[in-house]
């Protein structure tokens, strides 16, 4: 790792990555803590299993506190869809969306990626 906490791309296996679940959440009202521990809850359900995800991240926005996304890299498609059939994986899915007014989930293939050695000059 490069001073400063960059990651070099030496040190990224570029053969990862390969695809992305991705989500987006409006939580009800006043649920926003309940639902950050159910998204927590969900990632231990897929904790130890060969299948799960290398990455994930969750995502509130700052101007609008019941609208998040989430995302988790995979190392193969197989993966996503070996975990969803996962029943523990299920039901922690669904105490996640009942939380919810909306959910959107998807799954998406890298098709192009960068990593810059260093930060762009500013002018």
């Amino acid at each position: 790792m490069k001073p400063g906490g960059n990651i070099h791309k030496s040190e990224i296996n570029m053969a990862k990555n390969t695809h992305y679940t991705m989500a987006s959440w409006r939580v009800k009202l006043g649920r926003e803590n309940e639902f950050h521990q159910a998204w927590k809850d969900l990632r231990t359900a897929l904790h130890g299993n060969p299948h799960a995800p290398y990455l994930g991240k969750l995502l509130q926005n700052t101007d609008d506190p019941q609208q998040f996304h989430s995302f988790a890299a995979w190392d193969r498609l197989e993966d996503i869809q070996t975990a969803r059939n996962v029943p523990v994986f299920q039901q922690a899915l669904q105490s996640v969306r009942d939380l919810c007014d909306e959910s959107h989930l998807f799954t998406y293939r890298v098709i192009e990626e960068f990593l810059e050695d260093e930060p762009a000059e500013v002018l």
